[in-house]
């Protein structure tokens, strides 16, 4: 509910990601076109780990392909709240930022090799489920960079 009773509206960002999704999705953009835009919007994220209902400390992440397990990264806190709150996680921060800052660390992170999987990213797992594997995570950011077309 809004300050004089109406509905929330989208944010221009959650706007503009959508729009650049569904662009994507329907081959109107190449990926590196997409990316680079993308890349200039605020997505938001959390940590990967946290806790259960019953107390208990688990990974929340997205099987994918081996080594890959998806990050999810969302355009909006009720989404974000709705998913958790249907995978049983108790408490969580929610972190903003882009998706080039989030990419950085889970390279950095999959480097260590200290566990048995390797983050990627998953877009909007409710609607879209654009999906970025561990072993494309450094082309990608060099696709944002303009550094491949």
């Amino acid at each position: 509910m809004g300050l004089f009773g109406g509905k929330n509206k989208m944010s221009d960002n959650e706007a503009k990601a959508r729009e650049l999704l569904e662009k994507q999705k329907n081959k109107e953009l190449s990926d590196a076109q997409f990316l680079r835009e993308f890349a200039k919007l605020e997505i938001l994220y959390t940590t990967p780990a946290g806790d259960t209902a019953e107390g208990k400390m688990k990974f929340f992440l997205i099987p994918g392909p081996p080594p890959t397990a998806y990050m999810p990264l969302f355009l909006n806190e009720a989404e974000m709240k709705k998913f958790y709150d249907q995978a049983g996680r108790k408490n969580f921060l929610i972190l903003k930022g882009t998706i080039l800052d989030v990419m950085k660390v889970c390279i950095s992170q999959n480097k260590k090799d200290d566990m048995n999987f390797h983050y990627g990213l998953m877009i909007d797992p409710w609607t879209y489920k654009v999906t970025l594997d561990a072993p494309v995570l450094e082309t990608v950011v060099r696709m944002i960079n303009g550094e491949i077309n």
